[in-house]
């Protein structure tokens, strides 16, 4: 009997309050499908079950900062811009508890800023203040088939966003190791000078303590031109356990 209790109060839990962060959904505006030189709009997604949204986005550092916007009309919370001084600059940014809907798009625009456009949704995080202080690093690579970035160590259950914005004529494939978990996942990419900026997005969880410095490593055509950041972000509670990394490019 105390054995059924047991698991009905357990599924009661899991039905209000979810079980940690969850990657609900993603979508991505690049140079092969539909964004353009002055930006573009994604395919929609739904972010009905999700309570907290990030972006990034690379951009023409010699042309001014496209802007960022969504069908929902969201506020969006901007972390560091990061710009390489040969022209990539590459801009994380959050909302949270935002407005959702079941088909939910977001735009980049802005003359010639050759962007690119890439969200997360995610559930189960923090609604008030989950950007965590002093987490929000980057870093900018010329000639060079690495990005490192800087070590940081989230507290408490989170999740660590990082993103690569590259020149368009700069690489064919992709791979980003976190240091703490030692993974690595690659994906193929197909980029010409026709094309905006290539982006990739990549994320862990953890459940806090462990440090994390992601490595991207890009697997250029020609110099590499690469900007990369990285931040931090409290989730609700859940998840638990030892540190865990699922890395996740697109």
């Amino acid at each position: 009997m105390k054995r059924v209790v047991i698991l009905i109060a357990l599924l009661a839990l899991l039905a209000c309050c979810g079980w940690g962060q969850t990657l609900q959904a993603h979508t991505i505006c690049d140079g092969v499908a539909v964004c353009v030189s002055n930006g573009g709009t994604t395919p929609a997604i739904n972010t009905t079950t999700s309570n907290f949204l990030v972006a990034c986005y690379p951009y023409f550092q010699g042309n001014p900062e496209p802007t960022l916007s969504d069908s929902q009309t969201n506020t969006w919370s901007a972390l560091t811009t990061y710009c390489n001084n040969n022209g990539v600059c590459i801009r994380m940014k959050y909302v949270a508890n935002p407005s959702t809907n079941a088909s939910h798009t977001f735009t980049i625009s802005g003359a010639s800023s050759f962007s690119t456009l890439t969200v997360q949704a995610w559930s189960g995080m923090a609604t008030s203040t989950p950007f965590q202080t002093g987490t929000d690093q980057g870093n900018a690579a010329f000639g060079s088939d690495t990005n490192q970035l800087a070590t940081i160590t989230p507290t408490g259950t989170s999740i660590v966003v990082s993103c690569l914005g590259g020149d368009n004529d700069t690489f064919s494939a992709t791979a980003v190791t976190d240091n703490a978990a030692h993974l690595t996942y690659t994906k193929s990419d197909s980029q010409d000078e026709v094309n905006p900026y290539a982006i990739q997005m990549w994320y862990s969880t953890t459940s806090g303590g462990s440090t994390t410095a992601p490595l991207w490593t890009v697997h250029q055509m020609g110099s590499a031109i690469t900007a990369a950041s990285e931040a931090a972000f409290t989730a609700s509670g859940g998840g638990g356990g030892s540190a865990v990394a699922i890395p996740h490019i697109f």
